[in-house]
């Protein structure tokens, strides 16, 4: 029983750890909020590479995740990651308003 008590710890002490070394929550800096859907834009990478930020599409209880990037045209493109693309004129975000 000893063993057990021990592996639990160390997966406690592991789990911890893990938590610890992860980065803070990523700020939203812009949001389009429509009923019940809301796509946030963030200021980190997240799971995003290549310069492109991370975005997140809530509708209802379903969450999807895509990596965003400003054009030069002045549109808010995004890579979805279940293969969609959009792209959104900057001028349709707004400050993210508290939760």
């Amino acid at each position: 029983m000893g063993g057990y008590a021990l592996g639990r710890e160390v997966i406690r002490a592991a789990t911890l750890a893990l938590l610890l070394a992860l980065p803070a929550q990523a700020a939203v800096v812009a949001e389009i909020v429509v009923d019940d859907e809301r796509l946030e834009l963030h200021d980190e990478a997240g799971p995003c590479q290549r310069g492109a930020l991370w975005a997140v599409l809530y509708k209802g209880r379903e969450r999807l995740s895509g990596c965003w990037t400003l054009r030069p045209d002045g549109r808010v493109t995004i890579a979805w990651f279940d293969g969609g693309c959009w792209a959104v004129p900057a001028s349709a975000f707004k400050e993210p308003r508290p939760l």
